[in-house]
């Protein structure tokens, strides 16, 4: 009953790892694009870098799926997770200020907004990383 469990999901993986890789291809134009719409923002030098690590994180994987394995993605991906995180940690305090107690919409606010591309990398990242579903689609190719 295992070996029939185990046969089936290794005829699945290669349909799941086109799709882990179509998934990382959505995520890097996503990125891509929010890079790019930062590039006329008075601080474009702190968001590019922010949005494009992990467009190259993402289509490294889109191109060699078993890169979630190697031990300088995992490096990358880690410091930038921490960084991210330790960055939204500072936004939420600039953002409770720019609030001033006041019961808004924060997205209305730029650093709101901020807060949110940041929130969407942590999640991404922590996925791409963290998660059992890229080691389980990517290993035995």
């Amino acid at each position: 009953m295992i070996e029939q469990l185990k046969s089936e999901a290794k005829k699945s993986k290669p349909g799941m790892m086109y799709v882990w890789q179509a998934v990382n291809l959505v995520m890097a134009l996503f990125f891509g694009l929010a890079a790019f719409a930062n590039s006329n923002d008075g601080d474009w030098y702190i968001w590019c870098p922010i949005y494009t690590i992990p467009v190259l994180l993402s289509i490294s994987i889109v191109i060699w799926p078993q890169l979630n394995e190697n031990k300088i993605w995992n490096t990358v991906s880690v410091f930038h997770l921490l960084a991210c995180s330790l960055y939204a940690v500072y936004q939420i305090f600039v953002l409770l200020s720019d609030l001033g107690g006041k019961i808004e919409n924060p997205l209305q606010h730029e650093t709101g907004r901020e807060m949110g591309g940041l929130l969407i990398i942590i999640a991404w990242l922590g996925l791409s990383r963290f998660s059992s579903i890229a080691r389980y689609i990517c290993t035995d190719y």
